[in-house]
């Protein structure tokens, strides 16, 4: 098995277990499937098949970019910032946590000053750190990148590394459409003979790729088309789960679309 497939096989199951935590259920056993399913799980004595997919968003940032490729130039500009940051010994123990306005990162051209501008603003408010996190929505006219892109700065001795704030994924929302074209592959998979349920489980993951806003049962109950492509599929539940909010959805035949777990918003 390749590298690739074994971390593919690794965060499935990842993503399968935070689900039954979140779900408070504990499976009998777990094993591979022969793919399709991934997964057979013994629950209550009952066999049950379990295909798992990540959904992932096409909708695009400020700039038109999809929020793909703006998490992937994020990423690039966290190890800058990383970079700069361990050079200087006094934020070695002050964390960061930056919400951008828009989703929009610096440009490339502006990268290397808006880190300068970060760490002289991180450096100039270390004595009025108490050990809670404090929060800048305002940075003057001395860091104009900073007022430019960020919304909100939060600086804190306490709590982990300079991320993304995964709250701003709320505001998007989820379309039939891109619910559709993950599940749609899906619906032409044959139901496995040796089981007694046959589960799909659609993760949104940990990526500002995979927010899908906090679609409510009203919403998922007004995609006709995908709802009528369910009914003639071969799953007796789909599970929508949001990692980063705990959050699960589940359709059934006979009950369309109901919450099973209420979002929560405590960041991971």
């Amino acid at each position: 098995m390749s590298k690739a497939q074994e971390d593919k096989e690794r965060k499935e199951r990842f993503y399968l277990d935070e689900f039954f935590r979140t779900l408070s259920t504990k499976p009998e056993s777990v094993k591979r499937g022969d793919d399709p399913p991934d997964f057979i799980a013994i629950i209550d004595g009952k066999r049950i098949a379990i295909e798992e997919t990540e959904f992932h968003s096409s909708a695009t940032g400020a700039n038109g970019h999809p929020r793909r490729a703006i998490e992937e130039e994020w990423q690039k500009f966290q190890k800058l910032i990383e970079q700069e940051r361990m050079k200087d010994s006094d934020l070695n123990k002050v964390y960061g946590r930056l919400s951008f306005k828009c989703l929009q990162v610096p440009s490339r051209n502006e990268q290397a000053t808006f880190v300068e501008e970060l760490l002289e603003f991180s450096r100039g408010r270390l004595k009025s750190l108490t050990g809670k996190r404090s929060d800048f929505t305002s940075f003057g006219q001395s860091f104009p990148l900073l007022s430019k892109y960020l919304r909100k700065f939060q600086l804190s001795t306490v709590c982990g590394g300079l991320t993304w704030e995964w709250n701003d994924g709320r505001w998007v929302g989820l379309s039939e459409s891109e619910l559709q074209k993950t599940i749609s592959g899906k619906l032409n998979i044959a139901r496995p003979t040796n089981a007694e349920e046959n589960w799909l489980l659609v993760v949104s993951g940990h990526q500002l790729s995979q927010s899908m806003g906090l679609p409510n049962v009203e919403k998922l109950r007004s995609f006709n088309q995908l709802n009528e492509d369910l009914v003639g599929g071969p799953y007796d539940k789909v599970y929508i789960f949001q990692y980063m909010f705990e959050s699960i959805l589940l359709w059934q035949p006979s009950d369309g679309w109901t919450e099973v777990r209420k979002a929560h918003f405590a960041s991971k």
